[in-house]
């Protein structure tokens, strides 16, 4: 480039903030009625021994839990008075507990 050429700046978008241009992940589901962010956990964290629902419409845009977009998960008391959500295989696609929160 040339030192006289004038350089020209886009504008930025609206609402675009280019220094969060990070993929954020996300699990999601419905229990009770309301959507809740689910947080992975490994299961030897997990004893659920009470039944306490079911999670719906999984979402996940993480591609190791995204197999359960749509799933419904059972929910669990667990012995640390945490709700926990279940995948099993081989009925899911994945085994992985997912903590509900507090």
């Amino acid at each position: 480039m040339h030192p006289s050429t004038p350089i020209r700046w886009a504008p930025a978008r609206a609402g675009h903030d280019p220094g969060t241009d990070h993929h954020v992940p996300t699990i999601t589901g419905v229990y009770n009625g309301a959507t809740v962010a689910l947080t992975p956990i490994s299961s030897s964290q997990v004893l659920g021994i009470v039944p306490a629902g079911t999670v719906t419409d999984f979402e996940s845009n993480v591609p190791a839990s995204s197999c359960l977009n749509g799933a419904s998960l059972d929910v669990y008391d667990n012995v640390d008075g945490k709700a926990v959500a279940e995948a099993v295989t081989p009925t899911d696609c994945i085994a992985q507990d997912f903590q509900l929160p507090s």
